[in-house]
């Protein structure tokens, strides 16, 4: 299932994770309410901070 979420609800799971980088399509990501998926990409708003977060949940 694809969803669209806030990007203060996602965190990465890569451990070298340093903030404020950019998430690269496939990597795996959580989000804080437990739910892992993949980064799929980013959809655009008029604000950088309206953005969405586009997820694949794992199934």
């Amino acid at each position: 299932m694809i969803i669209k979420v806030k990007q203060e609800e996602v965190k990465s799971v890569d451990p070298d994770y340093k903030g404020q980088q950019f998430y690269h399509e496939g990597e795996k990501i959580k989000l804080l309410d437990g739910r892992e998926g993949i980064f799929k990409g980013v959809e655009r708003r008029n604000y950088p901070d309206d953005d969405l977060i586009i997820v694949k949940l794992e199934d």
